[in-house]
């Protein structure tokens, strides 16, 4: 999503995992990037997350999976950064029955 939100594709498919949950609470992998220091905004806080989508010119896709675990699970299940995101017109997402993959 980093990427995308820098390099500014026609499409970006952000696949089983964003959370605005990260604002609250960070899990993550040593080797998993989750702030890239001097980056404009914090993407986990949901006002900015709506603010760069909203000005974003990508159409995006986003989801989440029901069987996927940790944080992710959880989006999926309460659907907390679905319905912040709902109302953008250029930000499709859906929550599917698989795990971590694209559906």
């Amino acid at each position: 999503m980093l990427n995308a939100l820098q390099s500014k594709p026609n499409l970006a498919i952000v696949a089983a995992g964003h959370s605005i949950i990260s604002g609250d609470v960070e899990w993550s992998g040593h080797n998993q990037l989750i702030l890239v220091p001097s980056y404009p905004a914090d993407l986990s806080r949901s006002e900015n997350l709506v603010s760069r989508l909203r000005q974003s010119q990508t159409q995006w896709f986003f989801s989440w999976g029901l069987k996927e675990v940790g944080i992710f699970k959880i989006e999926a299940e309460e659907q907390r950064a679905a319905k912040v995101i709902s109302g953008l017109s250029n930000v499709p997402n859906s929550i599917f029955d698989g795990g971590h993959v694209f559906a």
